[in-house]
């Protein structure tokens, strides 16, 4: 049956369940948070509904407007939470876009250093929190800018001893709590110097200069000039012989 309607005036629109199907996407997730996005669901939408749910079953419930986007916090670490999202069309929820994701471990408490060598390092480190329910390791990465050395090993306890160092130099090393579903926590840190080994550099230097020849000047131009070079390395400055030879060049 055929209708006729005067087009010159706006008709009602007409509202129905379209089939959603929509896809989660978790990014940035931490320890007790994690942020998601979502596909659009078809048509005017009037809101979505959050819906996040424990593993021990508890749910929350987060309605955000028309966005496509949300950050959830106040988790537990190591625990995979489930998600569901609940379009909300001409107040008829449609169908959700379902997913699931895993909150990292904790990180590593305080790091201390219990004994330095040459060519080694010991270190232990405090217990993550909130970690007494779950099975987990630590991984240990160390790198030296100046020699360009980087490694790693695992533990399975508190602490950890790292071998094959270079003597005199600074190396930076992350500890990371490591869980079998979970991945890897945030890193804790420490910057520590292995032990130097005692080595005499002779340096001849002859240099120009408009100032009176001095002590103090030849050590600071000296000293500048061995810490471009040895940025990363443990240094001293001896015992300094001077010669100064008539008027300065």
């Amino acid at each position: 049956m055929w209708h006729t309607y005067n087009c010159q005036y706006s008709m009602q629109y007409l509202c129905q369940e379209d089939r959603y199907y929509g896809n989660l996407s978790f990014y940035n997730i931490t320890s007790t948070s994690m942020a998601f996005n979502w596909t659009p669901a078809p048509g005017p939408i009037d809101s979505y509904s959050v819906v996040v749910t424990s593993p021990a079953g508890s749910s929350q419930t987060i309605t955000v407007g028309n966005v496509t986007e949300t950050v959830v916090t106040g988790l537990s670490s190591s625990s995979v939470y489930t998600v569901q999202v609940f379009p909300s069309k001409c107040n008829i929820q449609l169908d959700p876009a379902n997913g699931s994701a895993c909150t990292a471990p904790p990180s590593p408490g305080w790091i201390t250093v219990t004994n330095v060598g040459t060519n080694f390092v010991s270190l232990v480190w405090d217990a993550p929190s909130d970690m007494s329910s779950n099975s987990y390791s630590f991984l240990i990465t160390y790198f030296s800018s100046y020699w360009g050395q980087s490694g790693s090993t695992n533990s399975s306890s508190f602490s950890a001893t790292v071998m094959n160092l270079r003597a005199g130099s600074m190396y930076i090393f992350n500890v990371t709590t490591v869980n079998p579903t979970c991945g890897l926590s945030a890193p804790s840190s420490i910057a520590v110097y292995t032990n130097a080994t005692t080595k005499i550099l002779l340096l001849n230097v002859r240099m120009s200069s408009n100032r009176p020849c001095t002590k103090e000047m030849m050590r600071t131009l000296i000293g500048n000039r061995l810490n471009l070079l040895f940025a990363d390395i443990y240094w001293t400055l001896g015992r300094m012989e001077q010669r100064c030879y008539g008027t300065p060049l």
